[in-house]
């Protein structure tokens, strides 16, 4: 099994799904199981909602929706092979 992690900084549009690529340094031998927390103290309030979307073998977009458009930074981890 191979882990890695890291986190990128999304500045998103106001009640709008917004994304961000992230792209694995060394590609995992198939897709991994990757998950995302956002750092944030308003999850629920203004931080509506984060996730995965589209993960392979050499990356995945995270997405989140605000109300505003503060920058978030969102802590992921993917495990794989």
């Amino acid at each position: 099994m191979t882990i890695k992690t890291g986190s990128v900084v999304i500045i998103p549009k106001p009640n709008e799904q917004t994304s961000k690529h992230v792209t694995f340094t060394t590609p995992f031998k198939s897709a991994p199981e990757v998950f995302v927390t956002p750092r944030s103290s308003v999850a629920g309030k203004i931080l509506l909602g984060t996730g995965v979307i589209g993960a392979t073998k050499e990356g995945f977009d995270i997405y989140i929706l605000r109300t505003n458009d503060t920058s978030t930074e969102v802590s992921w981890l993917a495990v794989g092979k």
